[in-house]
């Protein structure tokens, strides 16, 4: 399966693409990161809503609900799994259409 990483200052970043079970893709975008504290998953996909407004100067929290708009509208699903401290991994599931 195709993968690529980046290297940064504060950890890397690994997107990784691979068939599902059914005729489906599945991206899975990941990083070593500080995470999602567990109180905060629920509400991450919600417009305007930002984890902690202290960690970045930058997005005003519409990214991750509009990656999921998109997602849901090609009848797909997006998906989080994070551990504080340990980094984040999102994995995008697309159904494959037969031509």
């Amino acid at each position: 399966s195709p993968q690529m990483s980046a290297g940064q200052q504060n950890g890397t970043q690994n997107i990784e693409s691979k068939p599902g079970d059914e005729p489906q893709l599945q991206i899975l975008v990941s990083d070593t990161g500080i995470g999602i504290p567990a109180p905060h998953l629920p509400y991450i996909f919600d417009r305007f809503y930002r984890v902690d407004s202290s960690r970045s100067s930058e997005g005003i929290g519409l990214g991750l609900a509009i990656a999921s708009d998109i997602v849901r509208l090609h009848g797909g699903t997006i998906t989080v799994q994070s551990e504080e401290g340990n980094g984040t991994t999102f994995v995008v599931t697309l159904p494959l259409q037969k031509k």
